[in-house]
């Protein structure tokens, strides 16, 4: 439950400071080609910089490798518990519900742009295909198709191909479908959506300025987008009154090409960068008597005392991800251990009588030879779950130990334990 929280947070971060991004540099003094990429490279990243993790190290101790939760369970097996049957569950399920709704809207607007096609009239124009379909109520186009109201006029006809030509050229009807499924999947957040409309706007600014560039004049084709105003059009389509704002007339008035200071450019892309930094970064742990090293752990662990009469030594615990071999129980990976687990461990019939339950958190350190040692609660319930707790775990048998280039080496993991009362 806690890695969806932190991927809703971490989302929700990066996309606000992306959106302040552009509005503070990006908006103000770039080309539109410059801002459409940023806008597009900045909504990838609010989906994919959350997943990324860049570590750090940190002088802290915790446990390396977090083991699956068993639930114990008086009078039946114990089983791997999980949390999907609980909160965890009912936020994943209410998201991909969410998912499959917005991707089934989007792909039935697709399939009524396909009936559309095949009801109206279809002409080739140069590189266009323009449809004429009674339903049309406002021109829009996606990819080379144009649609159009059956009865538009032909002065007005032109100045709205040449409008959607420029999308079409521009290819902004490839923006707007992979802006659409970003929005599926991150329906939750609103700066996707604030993204969403701030390239959707740029979009019609350039085709704007393309046909200004034709030679229309500027008066009647702002007379033209305001009688249009009144047709619906799909969200992955094109459109010419899309984005009618006051900014979109004023900005006709001006269309004079910006460039892009090399300045501004690099600031922008630093500052990219240390959004990308800020939101991935994680902590590496390491040793506190060495952290300069980020595949050590603080705590110093001393050889087994099952190695009687061998001088006792501090060790080192190696973070798994560093490890070229993992350890490995009785011929298995680690959920073999957890199946063991759940074998061998017993409800306490006194903690039973007195309807004594909850979740044991345990940490245990598998040394190099092979065996548990260090076992201790992380986060107690009650002694009596407790001290079960510690007991199945140091019964364990052998394990075979990791391995860092032919080495054997310590590894610390965490252990879950979930009593429950039926």
């Amino acid at each position: 439950m806690n890695s969806i929280i932190q991927y809703i947070a971490e989302s929700l971060l990066t996309g606000f400071l992306f959106w302040l991004l552009f509005r503070v540099a990006s908006e103000k003094g770039f080309s539109y080609n410059f801002q459409r990429l940023y806008l597009l490279v900045s909504s990838s990243l609010v989906l994919l910089l959350p997943l990324v993790k860049i570590p750090l190290n940190s002088v802290i101790s915790m446990p390396s490798i977090e083991l699956p939760a068993i639930m114990v369970v008086p009078d039946a097996p114990p089983a791997p518990y999980s949390e999907m049957a609980g909160v965890r569950g009912i936020v994943i399920l209410l998201y991909l519900t969410v998912v499959f709704i917005t991707m089934l809207r989007l792909i039935l607007q697709l399939t009524n742009l396909s009936a559309i096609y095949f009801k109206g009239v279809a002409e080739r124009r140069e590189r266009l295909i323009i449809v004429r379909n009674s339903s049309v109520k406002s021109p829009f186009s996606i990819y080379r198709f144009v649609f159009l109201p059956p009865n538009t006029e032909s002065d007005a006809e032109s100045t709205i191909i040449a409008h959607e030509e420029a999308h079409f050229l521009r290819g902004h009807s490839a923006d707007l479908l992979f802006m659409n499924i970003l929005r599926s999947l991150l329906w939750f957040n609103p700066f996707i959506h604030i993204l969403y409309r701030k390239i959707v706007s740029l979009h019609e600014y350039q085709a704007d300025r393309d046909v200004i560039d034709k030679g229309a004049d500027i008066a009647e084709y702002q007379k033209l987008i305001l009688n249009l105003q009144f047709g619906l059009t799909p969200q992955i389509a094109n459109s010419l009154h899309n984005s009618l704002t006051v900014k979109r007339f004023r900005k006709m008035k001006t269309m004079t090409k910006k460039r892009n200071s090399p300045l501004a450019v690099i600031a922008t892309t630093l500052a990219t960068m240390a959004i990308v930094v800020f939101v991935s970064c994680t902590y590496n742990y390491a040793s506190a008597e060495n952290p300069s090293s980020g595949t050590l752990v603080s705590d110093e662990v001393v050889n087994s005392p099952a190695l009687a009469g061998q001088p006792q030594e501090k060790e080192k615990v190696i973070k798994p991800e560093y490890l070229t071999v993992m350890p490995k129980f009785q011929g298995g990976d680690m959920t073999k251990f957890v199946q063991w687990v759940a074998q061998n461990v017993q409800y306490p019939a006194e903690a039973k009588a007195k309807k004594i339950q909850g979740k044991v958190i345990a940490s245990f350190i598998l040394s190099k030879e092979g065996k548990i040692i260090k076992a201790r609660i992380l986060e107690g319930v009650n002694e009596l779950l407790d001290k079960e707790t510690l007991r199945v775990i140091n019964s364990s048998p052998d394990w075979t130990p990791g391995y860092l280039d032919g080495k054997p080496q310590n590894v610390e993991f965490a252990f879950p334990l979930v009593f429950k009362l039926n």
